[in-house]
């Protein structure tokens, strides 16, 4: 006779835990608000890591940009004495 304590699907092998949830207490969005709350913030703080390095960046290249074209310009007391001379002599070569 086949009892519920001794029946072979019934065994139980030592050492061996299985665990279940019933398919109507499963929740299929548990948590889910929580999880968009926390990507949202993964991805903000990604944002703001990457943006301050852009930015950083492209003022510097603003900044080297303008010191280079201040480096080219020519200096006009450099020629100030040449351009005397010119004035002095009449000449209109360059």
């Amino acid at each position: 006779m086949v009892t519920r304590n001794n029946a072979w699907w019934m065994t139980r092998a030592k050492g061996i835990y299985i665990f279940s949830v019933s398919p109507f207490r499963q929740r299929a969005f548990a948590g889910f608000g929580r999880e968009i709350k926390n990507l949202a913030k993964l991805h903000w703080t990604g944002v703001a890591y990457f943006a301050s390095i852009a930015a950083g960046g492209y003022y510097l290249l603003v900044w080297a940009n303008q010191y280079y074209h201040h480096s080219m310009r020519k200096d006009p007391l450099f020629y100030e004495r040449e351009a005397a001379e010119l004035a002095a002599t009449g000449s209109t070569e360059q």
